[in-house]
């Protein structure tokens, strides 16, 4: 990467890369001391064949997934061998809505295919999800996937609205650039920070602006759908039908550092 002719100078916590083998990777003997350490979770670790949004899916569309690493239970017996595909069934889409209203999506998997043709009936909901791109969802008891809004951002809508309006009350407020600039830079960025050293009242104006746009994307706007491209990685939840008070819980916020906390 950093021998590309343009590369970022920083790396996000939980970027994402995905790649393809050029060559076929060969399967080490495995110690039977070992096994316990491929035991870390109780969750099944796939990854999406099928791209799901909750906007463009439907309910009773078909989907397949393959597991990227072995699963063995808790006797020590392999299940599910690298390679496995899993098949099933989109059960729920909700697509989001205004007035913030989040889309929401439920599927689960009902049978599995080993790399040897063997195809076995399963029961498997999702647990988890690294949720790509920044997205915030959550994972309900049942295992459905929702969208969910920042609540800092729908505190600090309001609170944006706060600036202009001392400066309507007190017009000294404005008088420096540097206020000026802060007023415009809510509605037009840099722009608006230029333009608004005009005069008080254009900043004025500019920061009613950011503000009324920062209260409709908080409260009026469409919401977020669920969107799981290809190679989204997912956890599932194997033959159990809800998870049992005081053992292991659903991950609330699928995001990598929950997911890890739970591995």
């Amino acid at each position: 990467m950093t021998s590309l002719p343009y590369h970022p100078e920083y790396i996000s916590q939980g970027t994402i890369f995905d790649a393809t083998l050029l060559d076929p990777v060969g399967t080490p003997l495995v110690d039977q001391t070992e096994i316990p350490s491929l035991l870390g979770d109780n969750y099944l670790h796939i990854r999406l064949l099928t791209p799901l949004n909750s906007e463009m899916s439907a309910a009773g569309t078909a989907i397949e997934a393959v597991v990227p690493r072995p699963y063995y239970n808790q006797d020590h017996v392999l299940l599910y061998p690298a390679g496995t595909k899993l098949e099933g069934t989109v059960t729920r889409a909700v697509a989001a809505g205004w007035m913030k209203k989040n889309g929401e999506l439920l599927f689960s998997f009902h049978s599995a295919q080993t790399p040897d043709g063997t195809t076995t009936e399963m029961r498997a909901t999702v647990a988890g999800i690294e949720a790509p791109g920044g997205q915030r969802l959550a994972i309900g008891q049942e295992g459905h996937v929702k969208a969910t809004s920042s609540t800092f951002s729908r505190f600090r809508a309001p609170v944006s609205l706060i600036g202009p309006s001392r400066a309507v009350a007190d017009t000294s407020v404005d008088k420096t650039a540097w206020a000026r600039a802060g007023q415009g830079s809510k509605g037009f960025g840099l722009l608006g920070a230029g333009a608004a050293q005009a005069s008080a009242a254009t900043a004025i104006g500019f920061g009613y602006y950011g503000g009324a746009m920062n209260v409709y994307d908080a409260f009026f706007a469409k919401g977020s759908n669920v969107e799981l491209p290809v190679n989204t990685p997912v956890f599932l939840r194997i033959g159990e039908k809800t998870p049992q008070s005081g053992g292991d819980q659903t991950p609330t916020v699928a995001t990598s550092d929950n997911i890890r906390k739970h591995r």
